[in-house]
């Protein structure tokens, strides 16, 4: 039997180091491990244990090196709207589930206040998901998965608007932009001290299917640096 863990083959995979073995990863959404635990929906969504739970019925089905945990719902995004007057906090998550921009005025961005999110509703229920998943699934990397600042604000303005808004307002992209990066350190730097092994930053819609390469070198890149670079200096991972 392997004297290495998973947790071991990843790790020595992004250090250009060699185990035993290639580490193998099985990527797959909650769904199949609702059907192979007693957990349902609501509790996966409400009780960090029972999510872990249903990693561990995941793991064990199709055993990984490494597990992920995606670190976004509509709750949060609207969490991290922050302050925005005549909406409560419901409002803006019922409009992030429909995919209706929660800036429709772009004047509101001067309104929004970043909260402090780790001590909020949402964050601390990841929080507790990877200090438990961390902690029982020793072998096991965990890796929750953060949307980067150009996901994170279509998913507050909207993919068109947005991509419109790059020539007709540019300063205001780059605001909103700025606003998304902090929301994006605040989040992953929070899940660097929960003992993860590894943290990943997705920013699925900065893709060749929706941006230039020159619009991702202007909007994406100096903002995807800046965030890579605060993360490295706060944690080794």
């Amino acid at each position: 039997m392997s004297g290495y863990s998973g947790k071991d083959n990843i790790a020595a995979a992004f250090k250009r180091e060699y185990t035993d073995r290639v580490p193998s990863r099985v990527i797959q959404g909650l769904a199949p491990g609702l059907a192979l635990s007693p957990v349902t929906p609501k509790e996966i969504r409400t009780q960090p244990e029972k999510f872990v739970e249903v990693m561990a019925a995941l793991i064990e089905a199709a055993p990984s090196d490494a597990t992920s945990v995606l670190i976004e719902d509509a709750a949060l995004i609207a969490e991290g709207a922050g302050t925005k007057a005549g909406l409560t906090r419901q409002e803006v998550a019922t409009r992030t589930l429909k995919a209706t921009p929660l800036i429709e005025e772009k004047s509101d961005l001067a309104r929004w206040e970043l909260p402090d999110l780790p001590r909020g509703e949402r964050l601390p229920y990841f929080l507790d998901i990877c200090r438990l998943a961390s902690r029982g699934l020793a072998d096991t990397a965990i890796d929750p998965m953060v949307s980067g600042p150009w996901t994170n604000a279509i998913a507050w303005r909207g993919m068109e608007n947005l991509i419109y808004d790059t020539v007709d307002d540019p300063q205001f992209v780059g605001e909103l932009l700025d606003y998304a990066t902090r929301y994006t350190k605040m989040v992953a730097g929070s899940l660097l001290e929960t003992g993860i092994t590894t943290l990943t930053i997705v920013d699925p819609s900065a893709s060749l299917s929706v941006l230039t390469p020159e619009m991702f070198r202007t909007w994406v890149m100096p903002r995807t640096a800046e965030l890579i670079g605060h993360l490295k200096q706060q944690s080794k991972i």
